[in-house]
């Protein structure tokens, strides 16, 4: 295990449970994993899995990871392709005869390789997508084959990148094709029992659990909707059937690196990598590869999908040179899937790059509040740095504090509408820092604040 992850996961830990805190009121809860060489070195869940039943999330919560599943479905196509039961650059009407039916006639040349890159041309829901808010079940393989001879391809195909989940519902009806399996079923028997994972599977399924329930955001009147967990997604399963919890998607993308000798050739894996498309007009931007989105994350190339389902927003990355996977799920469709990986990827750059703290510069590391903030200082060399506890990127931009004398240090970097140059003096009771004036503020211990706030209280009226 590298050296800087025991103290970059702790502080991860403790960003959390802020990030957490300030939007409890919009986000019930969430579960984050951490895997490394097939190794769990974090597990964690946040808030609530059911608000009505005050039911705590833990991390054996399982959640609706949607697109995530293309993810699954690429691998096992491409195990298809090393086994030579299938070709990446043959027409998918060799395997799916029904699409030369189509009245536009180019379904019948589209490829396996331009249906998982997103550059079929094939469109993204259907005409009525109202599948996606529960207004209608989703559609089941009569209805997706009425609808494309019906439908012509939105885009010339294998001109640009083109999401399509009906792209992936075919990919998921040819993986039965040639397999001779209903796909849950191969899921199981190629991906996931080899893997040994549990807490994962192709569809929902009642005899598993627990499920956390799904929120929207807040509407008018200050009303929350719960979704219902029980949703069958049909022959639309290739695209976002998967359920699964935080450790699990974790351990299948480990699997899914080239090195692993799991599942895949390393061809294959790098074949499936590899980027084929740009994701035009896609912030952050990056590239499609076939099933995997890959973008720069700081210093590192990352892999992975994110995924939205009902109540569920998701995101699921990798590092390719450290070997790392880290999984963000969520239980609300306004969470910060986004930001909370970005977050933790951001501490693990500031930590890797860290130098090792001089002298005794640990014992002033602790955890402040004032009514203004949440911060934590953290050594690194000669210098304390004072990291936003509150904040998306807690060390983005942060102030630098050198020792002065004693317990009083100098604030050599900060904004100059802050107070650099200025002094930060640490109190302690016994080997603990309770108290720091930083520029005259008042910044208060984690033990301490607590006082603090309930003399303000009483001086409202509270």
């Amino acid at each position: 295990m590298e050296n800087y992850l025991p103290k970059a996961i702790a502080y991860i830990d403790e960003w959390l449970e802020h990030q957490h805190l300030q939007n409890k009121a919009r986000v019930p809860g969430f579960s984050v994993a951490i895997v490394k060489d097939g190794q769990t070195l974090y597990k964690t869940a946040r808030g609530l899995a059911n608000v009505a039943r005050d039911e705590p999330m833990t991390p054996e919560h399982r959640f609706r990871i949607a697109s995530h599943s293309k993810t699954f479905t690429a691998v096992a196509v491409m195990q298809l392709v090393d086994t030579g039961k299938v070709r990446l650059d043959d027409a998918a009407a060799n395997y799916l005869p029904f699409l030369k039916d189509c009245a536009d006639e180019r379904y019948g040349r589209i490829t396996v390789r331009q249906l998982l890159s997103h550059s079929a041309g094939v469109i993204r829901d259907g005409s009525d997508a109202s599948f996606w808010s529960l207004e209608a079940p989703f559609p089941v393989r009569d209805k997706l084959f009425a609808l494309l001879k019906e439908t012509p391809l939105i885009f010339e195909h294998n001109t640009r990148f083109k999401y399509s989940n009906v792209g992936y519902a075919l990919l998921g009806l040819l993986i039965e094709a040639v397999s001779g399996q209903g796909y849950a079923d191969y899921m199981r028997a190629h991906i996931i029992e080899p893997l040994g994972l549990d807490g994962i599977g192709a569809e929902f399924d009642p005899e598993d659990g627990p499920y956390a329930t799904g929120y929207s955001g807040l509407f008018p009147g200050d009303r929350r909707v719960a979704f219902p967990t029980g949703t069958v997604t049909g022959d639309m399963a290739g695209a976002t059937g998967f359920f699964a919890k935080a450790e699990s998607v974790c351990r299948f993308y480990d699997a899914v690196m080239p090195g692993s000798g799991k599942l895949l050739s390393d061809d294959a894996k790098k074949e499936m990598l590899r980027p084929q498309w740009e994701m035009t007009d896609v912030k952050p931007s990056g590239n499609y590869g076939l099933g995997f989105v890959s973008y720069r994350e700081g210093r590192r190339t990352l892999y992975g999908h994110s995924g939205g389902f009902p109540g569920n927003l998701t995101k699921s990355c990798f590092d390719l040179d450290e070997k790392i996977t880290v999984s963000v799920l969520t239980n609300s469709l306004v969470a910060r899937t986004v930001l909370l990986q970005e977050g933790i990827w951001h501490i693990f750059d500031f930590f890797k790059g860290a130098e090792e703290p001089q002298g005794e510069l640990g014992r002033y590391e602790e955890s402040f509040h004032s009514l203004w903030f949440a911060q934590r200082f953290v050594s690194a060399g000669s210098r304390l740095h004072v990291s936003g506890l509150d904040l998306a990127k807690p060390f983005e931009d942060c102030a630098e504090l050198e020792r002065d004398e004693g317990d009083s240090f100098r604030i050599i970097k900060d904004s100059g509408v802050s107070i650099p140059g200025e002094k930060a003096v640490f109190c302690f009771e016994g080997d603990r820092p309770v108290h720091v004036s930083y520029g005259g503020h008042s910044l208060w211990s984690r033990d301490q604040i607590g006082g603090r706030l309930d003399a303000l209280d009483r001086k409202a009226g509270g």
